[in-house]
């Protein structure tokens, strides 16, 4: 065998040498990536399980909130608004000073101009003109809620409605609904280490899913229907009822 021969079977053997190095540092330097990505964390991922807790807190409502609203109707846009502008502003001068209801626990939600249309003679005629305005109150003495709804048909407010009874700072008592779900949530874990024997590690993952219930609202008359001496004198009985707050977790334990 020559010099020549010899010299081509050893770059030969040292290029396949070369191939099979590089290709072990790429799957190194892969598995040594995926080890960085998982410092912290067992290599092969443990069994866990998943407990629920609900908690659940009754609190009577501090506050109400009831919508008011007037619809008026004119051939002249100009008196439409006057009459809606006029019955509206007497009403929330009531709120204010009769009720002692607070400016920014008013608030307009619409005020709407719009054009009445009829059909006559095979086409559409021009009537007249609706202007809808209605404001949202919140109602901090809930005894009056009554007595504000007969407000509404004194003062000509045909519009009454939407009201809901809630809490106007429910933080705490969702805190003593995520305590009471979590103390649930323990108990639960404990009587399933008891019974099946597993024991149950560190918490993987947690869930919250909390809600504000409500209970029905009450009935409440159109404003419409009662207006003038009459609506004067009667006050609707509203009951407040009671507000359910309600915390749900979802607590992922590792199984030991």
């Amino acid at each position: 065998m020559n010099m020549d021969k010899l010299k081509q079977r050893f770059l030969f053997i040292s290029v396949i040498v070369l191939i099979l190095l590089g290709l072990w540092l790429i799957g190194l330097i892969r598995n040594t990536n995926k080890l960085y990505a998982y410092i912290g964390q067992s290599a092969v991922r443990q069994p866990t399980v998943v407990v629920t807790g609900e908690g659940k807190v009754t609190v009577k409502p501090d506050v109400a909130i009831m919508s008011f609203g007037l619809v008026s109707q004119n051939v002249s846009l100009n008196q439409a608004q006057k009459d809606n502008t006029e019955k509206m502003n007497n009403f929330l001068k009531s709120l204010k000073k009769d009720f002692s209801v607070d400016e920014k626990d008013i608030q307009t939600s619409n005020y709407q101009m719009n054009p009445r249309y009829d059909w006559r003679d095979g086409r559409q005629t021009l009537v007249g003109y609706e202007v809808n305005q209605n404001v949202a109150v919140k109602i901090r003495n809930l005894e009056k809620v009554g007595e504000l709804a007969a407000l509404a048909g004194q003062s000509q407010l045909n519009q009454v409605g939407d009201l809901r009874f809630t809490i106007d700072d429910p933080e705490k008592a969702r805190t003593e609904a995520r305590a009471k779900a979590f103390a649930q949530i323990k108990e639960k874990a404990k009587a399933l280490s008891e019974v099946s024997g597993i024991k149950l590690g560190k918490i993987i993952s947690l869930q919250e899913n909390s809600n504000s219930g409500s209970v029905p609202r009450p009935m409440m008359y159109a404003a419409s229907d009662m207006v003038g001496k009459e609506a004067a004198v009667i006050a609707p009985t509203v009951e407040v009822g009671s507000n359910e707050i309600t915390a749900q977790f979802s607590v992922e334990y590792e199984i030991l």
